[in-house]
């Protein structure tokens, strides 16, 4: 460690040896395990976050530089959590140097730096990579335009095109390799086709996906060796988190971070592995083993979250799957109420029964609304809990909806900011290009878009180029120059030394944003939301007076958690999927049926192992009390009702904690 680090990092030999101490065996064992090859097996609530906290505070109490510690998470919820806990301990001066956040984040950081040997722009005085990130929607925008090109946007959904790309760049596979060793069907022909296409407009555009943040790390690392020993020789010591939802990109990132060192130190616990359909591959925390020969593997098997009852159903339905490591957890709590099974003839009746015992808790002062989570499986199983809560007057919060960033107004201005950093964003530009309405329509935006196309240049390239476009009248064309001086003049501006917040509130009344939305009696509420981007923009300035509006837009594009924080006493509504990582004292498992859940795309031994995982993760985020519903009857998406059979997964859950009963009508 630097001497001026090490003079401000808040520990001594006496505070260091207290924080082991309360740790219990496993946990203080996994902290002092420093260097090689490590594995941590953290069982649910089994304290993994604390265990982590004492191991980089040990780290740094042995004389390791911050600096050669990399961190990945796999939320930014998870990172500024541990981040907080870790700068109580040790002081904010080692924390400026750790390197710790989500897999994307420090991709980016890695990449301004050496994105230049791909091709990325460049920053004359800076050095640093200029590249923006695109989020969901911006990519399948860019799909629609390849569509379009290749005529074919009748025949196939964006999302479709989506979700190959995505899965092509979780193995690390290029356009090319997609072409000639992967695509065997016509489908898989197009989609290598569009797949290629789509990196075309990508790379012109100077955009990266957030799927590119990995692989373009990995490929920087793998085939170029300046760039990958600089990276070795800073980082001495690879962390990563839910390592059981790592993809193959992120395997190998981790990889060729850790070499020559190894000292590789991965936790996870292979029975919450539920993302499978985003890429994420069970066989990486499986095979740790095989991978390094010599490596530690420690278990954490204490549960501190949950009542005994809880905790022997997770363990009990888990040992179902045949794919998995093996343990126990335990916990020192006593066994609590029984698992409450409650069967129901109708959906309408299993919804009736769930608002009636949240309310009677409630209000016989038993609980609180917020001590309350109802899980599903699908997002699509709310409506009828919603309709009774609503009925009933039950305060209630949908968690996983709609992002911030993702509202119409907020994705406005930001395209806004986004054109002015980078004209080449040729996403941000047609968003914006009549937006509020400047007589640039549809018609107008096809002939740019055909234009740009046919001389495979950028969207901003065709539209400096408007008088040469055959096409376009005069008309359509001054238009477009007027456009084009309302940019250079917001881009003059932004030269004139202003604060980023009188900046950005120059641009929504200079382009028209405020009296588009203020003009409209029913957005309300968008423009309440632009003052709060106001706001941020005010706390993102104040906190950090030395950033850029670059990377103001790279902070708030790397943001993939949804939802504001919420402090309504509400009862939760959310999917298992999204219940990863939380806890609440009663919980309800709703949907247990055959055909929900497990689903019925489920077909396989690998895609049942992963519903039941999903089950154990439901379980697990229990406290006090669990309550397992299931209807005989469900309504299915062509409108028809259907029978169902409770789901297999109640069948695991041992008789003797459990208290069942069908409901009468």
């Amino acid at each position: 460690m630097t001497t001026a680090v090490a003079e401000q990092t808040n520990l001594n030999a006496f505070e260091m040896a207290n924080m082991l101490n309360e740790l219990n065996e496993q946990q203080r064992e996994a902290a002092k395990t420093i260097y090689g090859p490590v594995l941590i097996l953290a069982g649910a609530g089994s304290g993994k976050t604390k265990t982590l906290t004492v191991r980089i505070a040990n780290m740094l109490s042995q004389g390791v530089n911050p600096g050669n510690i990399f961190c990945a998470t796999f939320t930014n919820k998870a990172a500024k959590e541990m981040q907080a806990r870790l700068q109580k301990v040790v002081g904010e001066e080692p924390m400026k140097h750790i390197w710790m956040g989500t897999f994307h984040s420090l991709c980016v950081r890695i990449l301004r730096k050496h994105g230049h040997l791909l091709g990325y722009d460049q920053d004359e005085n800076s050095k640093r990579c200029k590249f923006i990130i695109y989020d969901t929607g911006d990519c399948l925008q860019v799909i629609e335009r390849v569509y379009k090109q290749m005529n074919i946007q009748d025949t196939y959904k964006p999302g479709f095109a989506l979700h190959y790309i995505d899965q092509a760049k979780n193995n690390l596979w290029d356009p090319e390799y997609c072409l000639y060793h992967v695509a065997e069907t016509t489908d898989q022909q197009v989609m290598a086709q569009v797949y290629e296409k789509y990196q075309f407009h990508m790379k012109q555009m100077n955009a990266m996906d957030f799927n590119d943040l990995i692989m373009n790390t990995v490929v920087i690392l793998r085939d170029f060796e300046e760039a990958r020993n600089y990276w070795q020789s800073k980082f001495h010591f690879v962390m990563s988190d839910e390592y059981q939802d790592a993809n193959y990109a992120q395997f190998q990132l981790l990889l060729l971070l850790a070499a020559p060192h190894y000292n590789l130190f991965t936790v996870g616990d292979d029975a919450q592995s539920i993302y499978g359909f985003r890429g994420s591959d069970i066989s990486i925390i499986l095979n740790f083993e095989n991978q390094f020969p010599h490596a530690a593997i420690i278990k954490l098997e204490k549960n501190y979250r949950s009542v005994g009852n809880v905790v022997h159903a997770g363990n009990e339905i888990i040992k179902f799957n045949k794919h998995q490591k093996e343990k126990t957890l335990i916990t020192d709590k006593q066994d609590g109420e029984p698992i409450r099974i409650v069967g129901s003839a109708t959906e309408y009746q299993e919804s009736a029964y769930i608002a009636a015992v949240i309310k009677r808790k409630v209000l016989a002062g038993e609980c609180k609304w917020e001590d309350c989570a109802i899980l599903y499986r699908g997002n699509a199983q709310s409506r009828i809990i919603e309709d009774f809560f609503r009925n009933q007057f039950i305060p209630y919060t949908i968690l996983g909806g709609t992002s911030f960033y993702d509202r119409e107004e907020i994705k406005d201005i930001v395209a806004y900011l986004r054109v002015i950093a980078n004209r080449k964003d040729d996403t941000a530009m047609l968003r914006i290009i009549n937006k509020p309405t400047r007589g640039i329509g549809k018609t107008t935006q096809d002939k740019v878009e055909e234009y740009a196309n046919e001389h495979n240049v950028s969207i901003h390239r065709a539209l400096k180029n408007a008088g040469d476009i055959p096409t376009m009248n005069k008309r359509s064309a001054g238009k477009v120059r007027d456009f084009f001086d309302l940019l250079d003049h917001f881009e003059k501006k932004a030269e004139s030394g202003l604060l980023l917040t009188t900046y950005v509130k120059y641009i929504l009344e200079q382009s028209g944003l405020w009296r588009h939305y203020e003009a409209d009696k029913k957005a309300e509420e968008k423009v309440d939301n632009l003052k709060e981007f106001l706001i941020l923009i005010d706390k993102y300035q104040t906190e950090n007076p030395e950033k850029t509006l670059e990377d103001f837009l790279q902070e708030i594009s790397l943001v993939t958690d949804t939802g504001k924080k919420n402090e309504i006493d509400s009862v939760k509504l959310m999917t298992m999927h999204a219940s990863k990582g939380l806890e609440f004292p009663i919980v309800f498992l709703v949907g247990w049926n055959e055909g929900v859940f497990p689903s019925w795309r489920s077909q396989n031994e690998k895609d049942l192992e992963e519903e039941r995982r999903l089950a154990y993760v439901g379980i697990t985020r229990a406290e006090k009390e669990l309550h397992i519903t299931f209807a005989e009857q469900r309504s299915q998406q062509d409108g028809k009702t259907r029978i169902h059979k409770p789901s297999r997964f109640l069948e695991e859950i041992p008789q003797e904690i459990v208290e069942s009963h069908m409901l009468t009508l």
